[in-house]
């Protein structure tokens, strides 16, 4: 019976193994860490979401906006007219998993060409289960001032954007009740461009 003995490598070898292998470890996490960064901005009228989400977007490297109001106007057949709570006439959007899709479809794209990915606007459960087909959104922020600020605010849009107390009141308990999953910025005391900092912040 003969015994082979295999040489163990050189210690040079080894020593170069390990060092490509630091360099794979360490592509890879900067990798990780470039390759996605899509960003949910929601809150009640008032709450400042498109210009928070605007000058953000301006702040970020190779960053889009992505208006969700403006993909469900696209969507013409989206709406219907009902009576709310309080009893006004107001027009419901329907198609949130569509709109989702669309702007998850549009956001993968932008994601695909290394741009950073912007959200704002009003979402819910339908349309971000259909957004997370398509991206993994990194960071969900919720801007909720004060009822009383957000009211303040509506009224301050001027009659023919303005929705009326009772619609804001009742559209901010929305907002209020719901989204526990997202991290909320009280906007209330605070200027754009303080908020904006604060949101950045949250992105580190």
């Amino acid at each position: 019976t003969f015994l082979v003995r295999i040489p163990s490598p050189a210690p040079q070898i080894e020593a170069l193994r390990m060092s490509e292998l630091t360099f794979f470890l360490f592509d890879t996490i900067m990798i990780m860490l470039k390759e996605t960064r899509v960003i949910v901005i929601t809150g009640p009228i008032g709450a400042g979401k498109s210009t928070i989400a605007r000058r953000l977007a301006n702040k970020l490297e190779k960053c889009v906006d992505i208006d969700v109001e403006k993909i469900n106007y696209s969507i013409v057949d989206g709406f219907k007219h009902e009576t709310s709570i309080a009893g006004s006439d107001q027009i419901t959007f329907t198609k949130w998993k569509t709109s989702g899709e669309a702007i998850g479809v549009l956001s993968a794209y932008f994601l695909e060409v290394n741009y950073k990915v912007i959200i704002h606007g009003h979402v819910n459960e339908e349309l971000l289960n259909s957004l997370s087909k398509y991206v993994n959104v990194t960071n969900k922020i919720l801007i909720l001032p004060t009822i009383e600020v957000a009211i303040a605010r509506d009224k301050g849009r001027g009659k023919y954007y303005s929705i009326g107390k009772d619609s804001v009141q009742e559209h901010y308990k929305y907002f209020n009740n719901k989204f526990d999953t997202f991290i909320k910025v009280d906007s209330s005391n605070d200027d754009i461009n303080n908020t904006v900092v604060k949101v950045m912040g949250l992105l580190k």
